[in-house]
């Protein structure tokens, strides 16, 4: 495998960065993926000359060649690459972000435009599910993880927590997309099992309480939406802050009359 890894690459992105039908994409996806299993099991090799790393440092170039322009549709679809090698297996998760993470946090900060740094979320977001899947939940073990590593995104979690907390809060309310990407970013930032600590995820947990209960609403108020399912997905592995932060501000926000419940919006 190793030998034909990369000639695999290069035929397979393609199907990926120039898709002509949808479920050959998903089945290059997956191939890719299968191939950064395959290359996993050798662990005798050093760091930069293991078979895994050679296949995946052209996969990271190529992709980041393709992140400078975020918005682009290659970009979203090498995103779904990053993914699929990342969440391989723990050892190929760490090749990935060691050489993407810090060029998607400079990129982030680069970017002037807000549909650009929501494409970077994006892909950023498509990380922390790579994440989830090799190192696993709150409420799920993963199988990939057998020997407990510790998450790499620790290294990050401070910028990612900053970076992610002002697009959710510092941005203009009617930056409705972006400020989803955020929410959906810092969600799954908290699922991560031994991230964050509970001080942290508690800052999330009244971000979207601040969503729900003082914000206006906007279009089809779909970040209420996403800041209620947030909440309710905690409470499943943290039910502590949702009783301690969350019932106490929703039960202030509650009429005290008769009167006031007929011109309340709650």
């Amino acid at each position: 495998m190793a030998q034909y890894s990369i000639t695999l690459w290069d035929a397979l992105k393609f199907e990926v960065l120039q898709p002509q039908e949808p479920e050959l994409a998903e089945e290059a996806l997956l191939v890719i993926k299968d191939i950064a299993i395959s290359l996993s099991k050798n662990a005798n090799s050093s760091a930069t000359a293991s078979p895994l790393v050679q296949y995946l440092m052209p996969i990271n170039k190529e992709c980041m060649e393709h992140l400078q322009e975020p918005a682009s549709r290659q970009a979203k679809a090498s995103g779904d690459i990053l993914k699929a090698a990342a969440s391989a297996t723990v050892k190929s998760f760490e090749v990935v972000v060691k050489r993407v993470g810090p060029a998607l946090l400079t990129l982030q900060q680069s970017s002037q435009e807000t549909i650009q740094q929501r494409a970077v979320l994006e892909v950023t977001n498509q990380l922390f599910e790579a994440a989830l899947e090799v190192y696993g939940s709150w409420t799920s073990l993963s199988k990939q993880n057998p020997e407990g590593r510790d998450n790499l995104l620790n290294e990050f979690k401070d910028k990612l927590v900053s970076l992610y907390s002002q697009a959710l809060m510092g941005t203009v309310k009617e930056e409705v997309s972006f400020r989803l990407t955020a929410a959906k970013g810092l969600l799954l930032l908290s699922r991560m099992r031994s991230l964050l600590q509970d001080d942290e995820i508690g800052l999330f947990v009244q971000y979207y309480n601040d969503i729900v209960l003082t914000e206006e609403s906007y279009g089809r108020d779909e970040l209420k939406v996403k800041a209620m399912q947030a909440l309710a997905e905690i409470s499943k592995f943290k039910p502590r802050l949702i009783s301690e932060i969350t019932l106490p501000a929703f039960m202030a926000h509650l009429p005290d009359t008769e009167a006031q419940a007929k011109t309340s919006r709650y």
